[in-house]
């Protein structure tokens, strides 16, 4: 491991190590897995690379796996490795034999315990057990090698100094903005490309995109990452958001920011993309302002269509002439001014209701989603779309973004009250980061608890 203290949201490659004495035949009988529920083993190589070494003067063959280590919740203590194996070796007779009598130049043989046999099948269908000694009895048996690294400790991120758009990235990152390509113009779609590169766990990189305005609207955001060819850890994380500009002339794409937690410096960091000028053009076929029309003889060959004379009579009927329009038009305006007075007064109480009111149908959004998940007996979808339930009611009463809920502003906002909510959370992170392991308890029951908190918030 490169650090015994971590961060919950970090992200840190680590190396699985395991040694086979010469002479020996091994398969395994699964992958190397951790020993602790407090820690996330994923991104584990398929096969283990190996190479000869020698250790107190016998030599051995050395399988190492890469992976990456995300913690999921603070803990402290010895974090276990285990490997299950299944090896063949010859019981050695009393008299003493020497590595060189045994094997000849070669302690190994030419045997390769981890070739195609390893993953599967017979493990020791690879080689003839009868030719790697002369005597002795043939020995088979089931083990399981453990080891257990130093203590490692794990911390939140600190509530002191946290953004308001943090949503739990641990690591150094840099976001920036790439103009978008073509003219835009007024009712246009032009899609905005925002790129967070950097090192560390990106799973938890987000950005809220730019925001709908008078003079912009926005539609939602969505990221895909691209690893490095050196490191999953580093790469780019890629964010798509369309926009349509709604007026023409100079418009100016706010700056959009990425917050996330520094281990090294053990600080918060906020950084910015660069406000983005756009000239906006009308729409396709708008008339451009000034254009000057030609005249209706001008338009008719140089004749008059109408030669009006001395007449005083009009062509046009009553409710086409603008003096009809005069008296209306003063009874709109001055209804206009009282509905938008009233509305004025009123408008904090009518903002407080709408937001509600799209809170409750995000929630249900999520509970449809919860639902149909547990029907489906679908673990990872279930638990996202629980804590995203969750986290959409307790952003509101909260008062921060939705997705910046962590289980750390659980416990610091309710306490002993919050353990059923922070399990939720915790069981979330696990299979976001560990698809594989399923919970103990049935969907079922995690769908109680989770309709039983949430009736619990809206109740308060």
């Amino acid at each position: 491991m490169p650090a015994r203290t971590l961060y919950v949201g970090e992200a840190v490659p680590v190396k699985i190590r395991a040694y086979f004495r010469a002479g020996t035949s091994a398969g395994t009988r699964g992958p190397p897995t951790l020993s602790s529920d407090a820690f996330m083993l994923s991104e584990l190589s398929d096969k283990p690379a190996q190479t000869q070494v020698e250790i107190r003067g016998e030599n051995y063959l050395q399988a190492t796996w890469t992976a990456v280590l995300s913690p999921a919740k603070p803990s402290k203590g010895k974090l276990g490795v285990e490997l299950p194996v299944e090896i063949a070796y010859r019981e050695q007779p009393r008299q003493r034999r020497s590595v060189v009598d045994m094997f000849g130049s070669d302690p190994f043989g030419g045997m390769d315990p981890f070739s195609d046999p390893f993953f599967g099948g017979d493990p020791f269908a690879g080689f003839d057990i009868d030719s790697m000694f002369d005597t002795g009895v043939v020995k088979r048996r089931e083990l399981t090698l453990r080891t257990s690294a130093r203590t490692v400790t794990v911390l939140e991120p600190p509530l002191d100094g946290r953004p308001a758009g943090y949503t739990g990235a641990v690591g150094t990152f840099d976001v920036a903005i790439d103009p978008p390509t073509g003219e835009p113009r007024v009712g246009e779609p032009l899609a905005l490309t925002f790129r967070a590169s950097g090192t560390g766990n990106f799973e938890r990189v987000s950005i809220t995109g730019v925001a709908e305005s008078d003079a912009l609207k926005t539609y939602s955001i969505k990221g895909t990452f691209t690893p490095s060819a050196a490191s999953k850890l580093t790469g780019t994380k890629t964010f798509t958001q369309t926009i349509v500009p709604t007026r023409a002339g100079e418009l100016e794409v706010p700056s959009v920011a990425l917050s996330f937690f520094d281990p090294e410096k053990k600080t918060y960091v906020t950084t910015s993309t660069t406000p983005l000028k756009l000239d906006v053009r009308s729409a396709r076929g708008a008339a451009a302002p000034g254009l000057d029309m030609p005249a209706a003889s001008e338009r008719a060959g140089g004749r008059a269509l109408i030669d009006s004379g001395e007449t005083q009579g009009a062509l046009q009927p009553r409710f086409r002439q603008a003096s009809f329009w005069i008296l209306p038009g003063l009874l709109v305006l001055a209804t206009g001014l009282l509905v938008g007075a009233a509305w004025w007064r009123r408008s904090p109480r009518i903002a407080s209701v709408l937001a509600s009111r799209r809170v409750d149908r995000a929630v249900h959004r999520s509970l449809l989603d919860m639902n149909r998940a547990a029907a489906a007996g679908d673990s990872p979808g279930f638990f996202v779309a629980a804590r995203t339930v969750l986290q959409t009611r307790l952003g509101e009463r909260f008062g921060i973004a939705p997705d910046a809920v962590t289980a750390a502003d659980v416990d610091a906002r309710l306490g002993a009250r919050g353990a059923a909510i922070r399990s939720v959370f915790e069981h979330a992170d696990g299979v976001e980061y560990a698809p594989g392991i399923a919970s103990k308890q049935p969907l079922d029951h995690w769908r109680r608890i989770v309709r039983e908190e949430l009736a619990r918030l809206e109740v308060s």
